[in-house]
């Protein structure tokens, strides 16, 4: 008991120490947010078009459309100051940009009395460089017409789409303001901004759409906005400030959340009736749309494939493109494999602070139609965008096919983590099997999260072409693609036959379509020693015999495969990495909290989670700055692991359980 409660006690330290220190994170270059572009797969480039915005007579009115996948899904996690009744995951968010075209999907998680005029989503966004800004706020009404998918282009072939499906939002259930100046002057901090009067309907600049999920599972509503902040529209230039917030109308109350503290109740410091600050300076800095992000977590091409070793442990094995599936297959359940890099140290990893959702195209054998693939989850348990979502990590265990390998530091403050999926194939001869077999060539697509926030992402996404072959001998790891474009083996990263995308991506080809990239497998002298190798890729192949492969941190070189020249130049054999030299073993996790956390969480200790508690909720309001996120954070993801260990998730509605999230949550950010 004494020890437990040491253990307790350095929780309550710890949220201390992390508030005092102020800890920065390398994964924040800068002190914006960034706004990433969609991600971009086979057959489907460009912006989520849920109704035909270009009038090219293509359209997906389906929530989950792959390209939403650039724009990692972040919780609204703020509350307003006092606490409330929300839960850590109970409203999302998604924003990516193309250009200066801003793209929104605001979704509800849970909502037991489902969408109504009661539930509103709001949006206010600066004027960019100018003084000015602009207030939405959106409710649930139906009334909206419906937005049909296209006709399906041939036998056989279904436009993706929900049911129900998407309905444009009514006129009637939007209202904006607008402000010509909502700075507050450093000089008079009295001086509040002015915002004109409320205006009704649809403005020129905005496309909206309201979805109701009643039967598809999370989240159960969500609203999509398209933005117009180009000369055409807006005409907004420079980085934005940009407010979103939500109010779910529950059987037990409403839910009030935002990505920056929201004004209720008698708080004069509201804009109207909506709980939007009403200075700009409240709301959360973005860089310029279409500014490139950096300086965050990555996923890349080269990084993704099936993996030939044992799931979980970084050596051992190569990365391929080839879904083996048949009788000269070493094994038919097959492995995928992803590598998170630029993962920050500071603050401690722990299994499952990243998530991977992984998704096969499914193409037929009509490769005129691979915009209207479903890209369909390969994971079973959890599967779709509870992957992304949940907060607890019950589910993710080798029992359900997820492996968490060791992180691999990369010398520069941040690490390398390996997530693997094993599928199980139960009576099938192989697994993972599409609804349709008839085409080998499929692509997987990766989408990253990080559920607690203390992280950015400035990539989310990739994809990598894929073969479904009957022995290990076919066209895997430094082969072709698909295309036949000599990559060694390396994914095109444009469309999977070496031409433009069939929806038109902007660079007419993407990265590597079709281009010969010639060396496939030769090694690369700069390659980081002792990260995880991917056979046939340009600059891969294991570490260089010039740099020593890291065999205690679970990573040995490995030969390149020879790739396949046949429509380019020729290839060569990659190098074999020297695996001798590698460094001291990674320290093994340490313990955080363990059986003396679950006995918190069923508040035994409840004293010293108070303590917990109060050590950072006294910081974060002292210090009062931005980066108090991180404490908020940290102290979250404490609390949430300990459940973890306990074997089954609490009750978030729980009293002790709701306060000690909510609280944490509410003084997370932007007081």
């Amino acid at each position: 008991m004494f020890d437990c409660r040491r253990k307790c006690l350095r929780i309550a330290l710890l949220a201390g120490v992390l508030g005092t220190l102020g800890a920065t994170r390398s994964a924040h270059a800068n002190t914006n947010q960034c706004l990433p572009s969609p991600a971009t797969v086979p057959g489907l480039s460009g912006a989520p078009e849920w109704q035909d915005f270009n009038a090219d007579g293509f359209w997906r009115p389906e929530l989950d459309d792959p390209r939403w996948a650039g724009g990692p899904l972040q919780y609204l996690s703020s509350l307003p100051i006092g606490g409330h009744v929300g839960t850590e995951n109970q409203v999302a968010m998604r924003a990516v940009t193309v250009g200066k075209i801003l793209y929104l999907s605001i979704q509800a998680e849970a909502d037991d009395n489902g969408p109504s005029s009661q539930d509103l989503v709001y949006v206010a966004f600066s004027q960019g460089e100018l003084a000015g800004a602009y207030a939405l706020s959106i409710d649930l009404r139906s009334a909206g017409t419906v937005i049909n998918p296209p006709a399906n282009p041939a036998a056989g072939v279904v436009v993706p789409a929900d049911n129900p499906l998407p309905t444009q939002v009514a006129p009637a259930a939007i209202t904006y303001y607008h402000a010509d100046n909502a700075r507050t002057d450093p000089a008079h901090l009295t001086i509040e901004p002015v915002w004109g009067g409320e205006n009704d309907g649809m403005p020129s600049w905005l496309k909206a759409a309201r979805w109701d999920r009643p039967v598809l599972g999370s989240p159960r509503w969500a609203i999509t906005l398209q933005i117009d902040l180009s000369a055409a529209g807006l005409n907004i230039a420079g980085p934005t400030n940009l407010f979103v917030a939500a109010n779910v109308h529950t059987s037990t109350g409403d839910v009030i959340v935002g990505n920056a503290t929201p004004k209720v109740g008698t708080d004069v410091d509201k804009l109207d009736v909506t709980p939007i600050p009403k200075r700009t300076d409240l709301w959360p800095l973005y860089d310029e749309p279409g500014t490139a992000c950096t300086g965050g977590i990555t996923v890349d091409p080269a990084d993704v494939g099936v993996w030939t070793g044992s799931p979980g442990v970084n050596g051992s094995g190569t990365l391929t493109n080839q879904v083996c599936t048949g009788s000269g297959c070493a094994a038919t359940e097959n492995t995928f494999r992803v590598t998170v890099r630029h993962v920050p140290n500071n603050g401690g990893i722990d299994p499952w602070d990243i998530r991977v959702r992984l998704r096969l195209a499914g193409w037929d054998t009509q490769a005129a139609h691979e915009d209207d693939a479903p890209w369909s989850d390969v994971a079973t348990t959890p599967t779709g965008t509870q992957i992304v979502t949940s907060i607890f990590t019950n589910d993710f265990t080798a029992a359900n096919g997820w492996y968490w390998a060791p992180p691999v530091d990369a010398g520069d403050g941040t690490s390398s983590i390996a997530v693997d999926y094993k599928c199980t194939k139960g009576g099938a001869a192989f697994c993972p099997q599409l609804a349709d077999m008839s085409n080998p060539h499929q692509a997987v697509s990766v989408e990253l999260a990080v559920p607690s926030g203390m992280w950015t992402i400035s990539k989310a996404a990739a994809y990598r072409d894929l073969d479904f072959t009957t022995a290990s001998g076919g066209a895997g790891a430094g082969g072709a693609p698909s295309g036949g474009a000599p990559n060694g083996g390396a994914p095109s990263g444009g469309a999977p036959n070496g031409g433009a995308p069939s929806r038109g991506a902007p660079n007419g080809g993407a990265p590597n379509g079709g281009a010969p990239n010639g060396a496939g497998g030769a090694a690369n002298a700069g390659s980081d020693a002792g990260e995880p190798s991917v056979g046939g890729t340009q600059s891969l192949g294991g570490a260089s015999s010039g740099a020593a492969g890291s065999p205690a941190a679970g990573v040995s070189g490995a030969q390149g495969g020879v790739g396949n020249a046949a429509a380019g130049t020729s290839a060569a054999l990659g190098v074999a990495g020297n695996a001798t030299a590698g460094g001291p073993a990674a320290p093994a996790s340490k313990d955080k909290g363990g059986s003396c956390g679950c006995r918190l969480a069923e508040s035994r200790s409840s004293k010293l989670g108070d303590l917990a508690v109060l050590c950072a909720l006294g910081i974060a309001l002292r210090r009062r700055r931005r980066r108090s996120a991180h404490l908020a954070t940290k102290a979250r993801r404490i609390f949430s692991r300990s459940f973890s260990k306990c074997g089954t998730a609490p009750d978030p509605a729980s009293p002790l359980i709701r306060i000690k999230l909510d609280d944490l949550r509410g003084f997370g950010q932007y007081h």
